[in-house]
């Protein structure tokens, strides 16, 4: 159970910052052309099914190494996720708009509860790799390891 804590936490995180953008951003704009923060909750989307995948691929996954490299790979999501709203898309150019008063700071809370999520986790196999030993495996010719 407390193995596939982190791949629980990246799935409904994921799934939170794949759907919830969607309802809190402006609305359709006239002739059927949408605001510019639109365009980032479909990208930040994107960035959510990207969660649920490295999720659900660490549901299955065995080997340290791997599960390690999906943490990874969470955290740096997670970190160029900050710069889709801030920098790269942006959102409306209103201060005042639902965008930056109500999606762009819920995106921001996910993504950081995601970093941590994904850091607290790396940390932990790091830690189980600590514990085990840094001795060295010798593999023998019928397949077998011994220390």
């Amino acid at each position: 159970m407390k193995k596939k804590f982190s791949a629980g936490c990246y799935v409904l995180l994921g799934a939170a910052i794949g759907i919830i953008p969607r309802f809190t951003v402006c609305p359709m704009i006239s002739e059927g052309r949408f605001m510019q923060c639109w365009e980032t909750a479909k990208i930040m989307s994107l960035v959510g099914i990207v969660f649920v995948l490295i999720g659900g691929l660490m549901f299955f996954v065995k080997n340290l190494k791997v599960k390690t490299s999906l943490d990874i790979s969470a955290a740096a999501v997670s970190a160029v996720g900050f710069f889709i709203p801030a920098k790269l898309v942006g959102g409306c150019m209103d201060a005042g708009m639902a965008c930056h008063t109500t999606a762009f700071p819920i995106i921001y809370g996910l993504l950081i509860c995601m970093l941590c999520a994904a850091l607290a986790s790396i940390g932990k196999d790091f830690l189980a790799v600590k514990k085990r030993g840094s001795t060295p495996s010798i593999m023998l010719d019928n397949g077998r390891c011994v220390k």
